[in-house]
């Protein structure tokens, strides 16, 4: 039966905010502190809903002879308190009576202040009793605060003050000082945090605070432990202090909290300790002032999450793991072992990912998986998805399509569990009362599906959460002993205007959703339908608002619980009719496993004794996964807010897919919807989402972006030659109505006319190198100085010029109707080229940027000439140089003796030779790499992408090592090829590989001892990235060689000596083949045989192709002379 419920708290009486001119604080109907804001700022990270407490607060920490233990003292398990200009929280905890009065004010001088006035009395002497106080911390719009919290902490930079001097109170430590660097630009905001007491130490990030052992228990485990002060700039932004010790045991013992805000501060850091004891004073004034009006009490508010203890699953032993999951010893597959040997992780033979629980308490990103229903491949945005997470995040973050605007379900967006209302969580329990489902015992993670299992004294549970491989439907479903209580919570979304009950079956427990009337989603696909299924009880509880939007699902069994979702963009029939549609477990699993095989032409890797062919036979499917999810439904594990395309990363990764699957229609299909939104002036969007929400897009661009679809017709054409395509009507997108234009005489070919007009046009005075404009590839490297956009050329962005118009012309030679077209394309690739080495090439080292400087002459960047900005070497400009052949052979050899002498490190090549400078966050040169506080993703300087592109160039050398360097960043077997690498996630892609410094200072300071290895690496945002692609056509086209055009098969692999033997598996030219290669000595001759088996293969006529510029190429064999052979040999000399 399905009950409707009012929302919590809805229609209070009381009143839960307080105002002091531009400063807020808002509570939850529980009286949670929910929000706080200062001049349109939101000053705290995450806002909880009815089903959370505020993630951090205010702590006693009480050490005795049983150790220590903690009590939060200001969230809705206190009484809760509201006058006109007071919250309070008051309770008893720890044999401790206590009371929190939060005051708030705003100084004439624009300055937001907050006073939490902590009054303790009780306890034993003997002991020892301390007050911590953390805020997490966000100094950014909503919009952005809200949009990706890692993102936003990676720019607050955290300083420690000395605090004065106070007699009688001892040392008097330190108060922290934040600022946001680049979220609230032009302005730069400010939070200084101190207890006016003093403090005896001071953290500022929740991996100190809570570590990630928190996910198994819910304590907070580096307050557990002694506190070592530290400075620590990661994702989790959480200025934390703790008082000097309190003896509240003879009366009265009191402490103030102070946090002092501020919407622009430029002055320097350090400048701030000079005001601490002004704002002391004022603070202490503040709060002994009386409260203004009466008291009034927030009534309590019950939730069946907020604050249930955390169930974890036993940890058992290896053999009872594998009893657990039905399997043997002989089932493991690329194990990973503990230090004593216990298994950590493992993959089975059919390419599932098992990890033991207690993994997740070792890895600083918690596993996660994006579960994509339905087989589809082209671009659409009739994909339903799914995230999930070890800890008891079932599914979060359930979207049909739009990933942004169309989410069903809440997302998880506190990786340390310290937030609970993320989608579906399952709360179970006995007469002992309930725990929610956190850590199991095992998590399986499929392509098309996560199961945990949890081995507790009550039992086997089981959860598992499917989506069907040929439609939009997601279940999950929970087994439990008979006599377990079983709760399941569903938290919907709102950001797209929340979902209201549309209609509802003949069967009770079957609900429909349609999206509100106001909201974003009605706007744009009103029809979109969420039918629902469940079992046992159900209620939901709806907003007071006009739609009564459902904010949550509650579904209460005995034993056993299910949940179906299914979706559709175009009526509630077609919703109503997957709902009842379902395929057998096996079955569905088989075939999400083959459809990724299928993408990559069915590849699998046969044993091989001195190769990692099952690394690479186990990554294949889950980096198409990857891929896949990156294309249809843009987003990852970290950046959930996506559902657009990079112009520049669509027609990269998803291109290169596609290209090397075979999928010509896919990569056809790619390039038309990228041309569609080339504006008249020749130019492309950085970004644009490509359904629905088509209006959205960036109107500006990094200098590259016009030439990536430049490239990517290039590439298409060669592998197709399919020079139709140019004929094809697409109008250019009209920029004034944000809507595609309605012109019909335009064709491709005047989309490539245009965009060469953009590249001539724009141009560094008196070259033929573009301009720089908004930026290039390393998007940490945009132009401080507005004027650089067209004084500076990347050199990087004239490398892939030359290569994209010169692949361009190849492919339109021998077409009358492209004579001038081909014509002019390769004057301009020539011109560049020319420029390029005149301008850029300076003592034999390609410089990373060329700045005009007028009659000055030029100015040389990130070259051992530069004396701007401290770094020597930049690595994608002598890659890109490489491959576009714009070096000579003894260039190209000196560029890698570079590489490896400046830019390699053990976890693979970097961006440049040194960080680039950091001071307080102030950018001079460069904006967000002088910006970012933390060090990862670009600012770190190992990025994923750009050592798969070194992997590229070394083909293009012929290198030996290629294979070795591909793998290098393989998340798989990490562990055994990088000691120092830290615990992670094996199954999913790293779009970086982040040195563990605290700070960027140590970064710099630290840089040699990276380089030699001493410094541990940590894997950076997942899934979300154009490498998965480029990864997989540098292993099938540049390692094994094997790239099918049109009528041909171009053989020229680039293998070691040891590779000899190498036998793969996989569709060419329409038919299953095995090929085996044979790799000889230098020198000789490339042959390829075919026949029914090895004894009966014999010789096929090859053609050389054209030579490489830096060593011979390969041969190319007629599809026609394949045949319906199904064995190959591939003859070829080793690399070098």
């Amino acid at each position: 039966m399905t009950q409707v419920l009012p929302a919590a708290g809805a229609a209070p009486t009381t009143r839960r905010t307080l105002t002091a001119g531009a400063l807020t604080v808002e509570l939850t109907a529980a009286g949670d502190l929910r929000r706080i804001e200062f001049d349109g700022l939101l000053v705290n990270q995450y806002l909880p809903s009815s089903d959370d407490t505020a993630p951090l607060g205010l702590w006693l920490r009480l050490t005795d002879e049983r150790g220590v233990r903690l009590a939060r003292i200001d969230d809705s398990r206190s009484r809760v308190e509201i006058s006109r200009d007071r919250i309070a929280w008051s309770g008893h905890s720890l044999g401790i009576e206590h009371r929190v009065e939060l005051g708030i004010h705003e100084a004439e001088d624009a300055t937001g202040m907050l006073v939490r006035r902590i009054e303790l009395r009780g306890g034993t002497q003997g002991t020892t009793l301390e007050v911590v106080a953390a805020q997490d911390l966000a100094l950014a719009p909503p919009a952005a605060a809200l949009s990706s919290e890692a993102y936003v902490c990676q720019y607050l930079l955290h300083r420690s003050l000395a605090m004065p001097p106070q007699p009688g109170h001892g040392t008097p430590g330190s108060a922290l000082v934040s600022r946001q660097t680049m979220s609230s630009l032009p302005r730069l905001p400010l939070h200084l945090m101190f207890i006016a007491e003093g403090s005896a130490s001071h953290l500022t990030d929740s991996l100190q605070v809570a570590t990630p052992r928190t996910r198994a228990d819910g304590q907070l485990h580096g307050l557990l432990e002694a506190a070592v002060s530290g400075v620590r700039q990661d994702e989790y932004g959480s200025p934390t202090l703790i008082s000097h010790p309190l003896d509240p045991s003879q009366g009265a013992a009191s402490l103030h909290v102070v946090q002092v805000i501020r919407a622009d501060d430029r002055s320097p850091l350090d400048s701030h300790a000079a005001h601490i004891e002004t704002w002391r004073c004022h603070a202490l004034s503040l709060a002994t002032m009386p409260a203004h009006g009466t008291w009034e009490q927030i009534e309590p508010f019950d939730s069946p999450l907020r604050h249930v203890p955390p169930f974890a699953g036993d940890d058992v032993p290896d053999d009872a793991l594998l009893a657990a999951l039905d399997l043997t010893a002989n089932d493991v597959v690329l194990p990973e072992r503990d230090e004593n040997g216990r298994l950590l992780s493992f993959f089975t033979s059919d390419g599932a990912h098992v990890l033991r629980g207690v993994k997740d308490t070792l890895t600083e990103r918690s596993h996660g998986h994006v579960l994509r229903a339905g087989g589809a491949t082209m671009p659409t945005d009739d994909v339903l998805s799914a995230t999930v997470f070890a800890p008891g995040v079932f599914a979060s973050h359930v979207v049909l399509g739009n990933t942004t605007e169309n989410r069903l379900t809440s997302v998880h967006r506190h990786h340390l569990n310290l937030i609970r209302g993320s989608g579906l969580r399952v709360v179970v329990g006995d007469d002992n009362g309930p725990q929610l489902l956190g850590l199991p015992t095992a998590l399986v993670l499929d392509i098309g599906e996560a199961h945990w299992i949890y081995l507790s004294r009550w039992g086997r549970i089981d959860v598992r959460t499917t989506v069907d491989a040929a439609r939009n439907r997601l279940e999950t479903t929970v087994a439990a002993p008979h006599d377990l209580r079983v709760t399941a919570t569903l938290e919907l979304d709102d950001i797209g205007g929340g979902w209201c009950l549309s209609a509802s079956d003949d069967d009770p427990t079957t609900l429909m959703l349609a999206p509100a009337s106001e909201g974003e989603v009605a706007s744009h696909i009103p029809t979109l339908r969420y039918a629902m299924r469940t079992s046992g009880a159900t209620s939901l509880t709806s907003t007071s608002g006009p739609d009564q939007a459902v904010e949550r699902l509650t579904m209460q069994a005995r034993g056993a619980l299910s949940l179906t979702i299914s979706a559709s963009l175009h009526s509630e029939d077609e919703a109503m009719r997957r709902l009842g549609e379902r395929t057998s477990m096996a079955s569905n699993l088989q075939a999400h496993r083959d459809q990724m095989r299928g993408v990559m032409r069915g590849l699998r890797f046969a044993d091989h004794p001195a190769l990692p062919t099952n690394e690479l036979d186990v990554l294949i499917p889950w980096y198409v996964h990857n891929a896949l999810v990156h294309l249809l439904v843009p987003h990852g594990l970290e950046q959930y807010s996506g559902a657009a395309w990079g112009t520049r990363d669509v027609c990269q990764g998803p291109l290169e897919l596609a290209l090397t699957g075979g999928r010509f229609d896919l990569a056809r299909e790619l390039l038309l919807r990228v041309f569609a939104r080339q504006f008249p002036g020749g130019n492309f969007p950085q970004w644009f989402m490509f359904d629905a929400y088509r209006e959205r897009y960036n109107d500006g661009a990094h200098g590259d972006v016009v030439v990536w679809p430049l490239m990517a017709l290039g590439q298409y054409l060669r592998y197709t030659g399919d020079r139709a395509v140019l004929e094809v009507p697409v109008p250019f997108w009209d920029a004034e109505r944000r809507a595609p234009g309605l012109g019909t005489a335009e064709v491709l070919r005047d989309h490539v006319t245009r965009a060469l007009d953009y590249v001539s046009t724009h141009r560094l005075p008196g070259t033929s190198l573009p301009a720089y404009e908004e930026g290039d590839w390393d998007d940490t490297l945009q132009p401080a100085d507005d004027t650089l956009r067209t004084r500076m050329a990347s050199t990087w962005t004239s490398a892939l010029l030359v290569q994209a118009t010169e692949l361009l012309a190849e492919a339109l030679s021998g077409d009358p109707r492209s004579a001038t077209l081909r014509d002019r394309t390769a004057q301009l690739g020539k011109r560049v080229r020319e420029s390029l080495r005149a301008r850029g090439l300076a003592n034999g080292v390609m410089a990373g940027y060329v700045l005009h400087e007028g009659e000055a002459g030029d100015e040389l960047l990130m070259h051992p000439r530069d004396t701007r900005t401290g770094m020597t070497y930049r690595l994608i400009p002598m890659t890109r140089s490489i491959l576009a052949g714009v070096l000579s052979p003894r260039e190209a050899a000196a560029h890698e003796r570079l590489v490896a002498d400046h830019l390699t490190f053990p976890d693979g090549v970097r961006l440049m030779d040194r960080p680039a400078d950091f001071d307080e966050g102030i950018p001079r040169t460069f904006l967000r790499a002088e910006q970012a506080a933390s060090v990862g993703r670009e600012v770190g300087l190992m990025y994923t992408h750009a050592h798969i592109r070194w992997v590229e160039a070394l083909c293009a050398l012929g290198r030996a090592s290629a294979l070795d360097e591909l793998m290098r960043v393989s998340p798989v077997a990490l562990h055994d090829r990088l000691p120092h690498a830290a615990p992670r996630q094996r199954n999913a892609y790293y779009s970086s590989s982040d040195a563990a410094f605290p700070d960027r200072y140590a970064f710099s300071q630290g840089f040699e001892a990276l380089r030699r290895g001493e410094v541990p690496v940590r894997g950076g945002w997942r899934i979300y990235s154009s490498g998965p692609g480029i990864f997989l056509r540098q292993l099938v086209t540049g390692v094994l060689g094997l790239t099918e055009r049109a009528h041909e098969l171009l053989v020229d692999p680039v293998l070691s000596p040891s590779a000899d033997g190498l036998t793969v598996h996989l569709n060419l030219g329409g038919h299953e083949r095995e090929v085996r290669f044979r790799v000889g000595e230098q020198g000789t001759e490339r042959r390829v045989l075919a026949g029914p088996d090895a004894a009966h293969a014999e010789a096929l006529p090859t053609h050389a192709t054209r030579s490489a510029p830096y060593r011979t190429g390969g041969v190319t064999v007629a599809l026609d002379d394949l045949e319906t052979h199904p064995y190959l040999e591939v003859h070829v000399p080793a690399g070098t």
